[in-house]
């Protein structure tokens, strides 16, 4: 084929590209939009390599790496990257702090409540199953997160960990991580 002239291309993503953050590192990319679709999908131009879980910051909006992209495409590298459509807030961590003693000597804790975490995600809500006894479609009331795979998300969306979304409480019942850098989870 042809060979892509790296000096040119740096000069139109100097020209044409903006500064977003990639898991808060500033960087410049050209973002182009695919066909319309239910949820807001994109493609992120760079010219260093952009990690499937990579969160990516664009105009106040967080986005997630959701394809992986081994090789470059005519010297740059492109990945689709996916709208995070919720901010789940998840509650800090409690500690308990000893306070003091009280008059007989016994040690008196505090119970502070830790800064909770936002996590941006991408939030679907489950499928409708036939109910057998009607033949009626009923919604399963089950929801599937995708976060960015990390110690943190790991922990707070451990099995059997409940967190409120939508003002409902959801259980972890299952995390899958067999797509590098994304933990997909499933909330009943």
């Amino acid at each position: 084929m042809f060979q892509i002239n790296t000096e040119d291309l740096s000069y139109i993503f100097e020209q044409a590209a903006q500064t977003v953050l990639i898991n808060n590192v500033p960087s410049n990319a050209i973002i182009t939009n695919p066909q319309m679709n239910e949820d807001e999908t994109r493609y992120i131009h760079t010219l260093d390599r952009v990690l499937q879980g990579d969160l990516i910051l664009i105009e106040g909006n967080d986005y997630l790496t959701v394809t992986e992209s081994i090789t470059k495409r005519g010297a740059k590298n492109k990945s689709k990257i996916q709208h995070c459509n919720h901010i789940i807030e998840v509650a800090g961590e409690v500690t308990e702090v000893l306070k003091g003693y009280d008059h007989l000597g016994n040690p008196v804790y505090e119970t502070i409540q830790g800064d909770p975490v936002f996590i941006p995600s991408i939030v679907k809500s489950g499928t409708f199953n036939i109910d057998n006894g009607n033949g009626v479609l009923v919604a399963n009331d089950v929801l599937f997160v995708t976060v960015q795979d990390n110690a943190t998300n790991r922990s707070k969306f451990a099995v059997n960990k409940n967190v409120i979304m939508f003002g409902k409480s959801y259980s972890v019942q299952h995390q899958d991580l067999t797509r590098k850098g994304l933990l997909v989870l499933r909330f009943k």
